[in-house]
């Protein structure tokens, strides 16, 4: 009779987390659990790491970092964790690989910055390394995270029932990926946790070369050309019993 209590609230746990993920997701009608695909089955078939035709290899390794809040009072920018994202392409279809090592105990959910268009709703992690990191891994499949895709974003939550998972002792590396037939730009992860503010990092991306993110350079430039196109239009359009512009 008790190992069919714990049972049942074993999975009872397992359908509350289920639920916790779909709630963090923003509230839309398309957001769906993803079944999880394990990258050892895949990686044999994704073929090189993408180069383009100037020559660069997509792989690059950025640090997750949270808001700078000091002139607020709060703490300062602080490094959370490492993301190594690869692209790699086989056939017409580009796998992205991000592999996130967190700097901090319990970080419980890796998201995009975009909404992926994915190839027959492929996506998952590397299982082994999973279980490397402190989950329990169930035959035929892993119950470390839950894999979920919205209207806004794809996001990997920690299943809450892995509470080995990514703690103190178990600070290691774990690969996640998704496929898509979308060429890579620039955009955002996010790396958040337990006990910490969420993260960001820059990482290769499905949002395609000329979608990649603007530097907040290039962002003041066109707001002070439209500025500019507005005085001129003004004077152009100032009335004759107002006199002439001046000079």
């Amino acid at each position: 009779m008790e190992r069919l209590r714990r049972k049942a609230g074993t999975r009872l746990l397992t359908v509350g987390a289920i639920a916790a993920a779909l709630v963090l997701a923003p509230a839309t009608a398309r957001a769906a659990l993803i079944t999880a695909v394990d990258y050892n089955t895949v990686s044999g078939s994704i073929g090189s790491l993408y180069q383009d035709s100037g020559g660069t290899v997509f792989t690059k390794t950025t640090n997750f970092l949270t808001a700078d809040l000091t002139s607020q009072g709060g703490p300062a920018s602080l490094v959370i964790g490492t993301l190594t994202s690869s692209v790699y392409y086989n056939s017409g279809i580009f796998t992205y690989v991000l592999d996130v090592t967190p700097a901090l105990a319990t970080a419980t959910r890796l998201s995009t910055g975009f909404l992926p268009t994915l190839y027959n709703n492929t996506a998952g992690w590397d299982f082994n390394k999973a279980f490397a990191a402190g989950s329990t891994n169930l035959p035929g499949g892993s119950t470390a995270f839950f894999a979920v895709l919205n209207a806004t974003n794809l996001s990997w939550t920690a299943n809450p029932t892995q509470t080995a998972l990514w703690n103190a002792s178990h600070l290691t590396d774990i690969p996640f990926f998704f496929q898509t037939s979308v060429d890579p730009g620039i955009s955002n992860y996010n790396l958040g946790g337990n006990g910490f503010q969420t993260g960001s990092a820059m990482g290769y991306a499905p949002v395609g070369p000329l979608a990649a993110v603007t530097e907040p350079g290039s962002l003041v430039l066109l707001a002070c050309a439209a500025l500019g196109i507005g005085v001129v239009l003004l004077r152009l359009r100032r009335p004759q019993w107002l006199g002439p512009s001046p000079n």
